[in-house]
């Protein structure tokens, strides 16, 4: 499962030290030779993801875990360029207006 793949969650689970943080892994593994397409791809998995949590389906998995904070974590093989970065930054800003839980963005490479 990656970045690619907007169907399937790439990795998901509860981070160790907080029971109420939902931790939702990105796998992007493609070079950023062509930034726009690339942006792209993860535009539409970001999307995919709210969509994940906006149905309530990681309920299902962890159903006795009250979930106040998600965490989405992009672990690129490539280093990512400034575009991608700024794309990231513009996110990560959009997604403390969602309603229900505190939102971040991690960039592990």
């Amino acid at each position: 499962m990656t970045v690619d793949e907007h169907d399937k969650i790439d990795g998901m689970g509860i981070a160790d030290d907080n029971s109420t943080e939902l931790l939702l892994m990105i796998a992007d593994h493609l070079p950023w030779d062509d930034v726009l397409w690339h942006l792209e791809l993860l535009q539409e998995k970001i999307n995919a993801y709210l969509s994940f949590v906006a149905s309530g389906q990681f309920k299902e998995t962890y159903p006795d875990h009250a979930i106040q904070a998600i965490s989405l974590l992009v672990y690129a093989k490539e280093t990512v360029p400034q575009e991608g970065l700024d794309f990231l930054g513009r996110v990560n800003q959009q997604l403390q207006a969602f309603p229900d839980y505190q939102f971040s963005i991690q960039l592990h490479s």
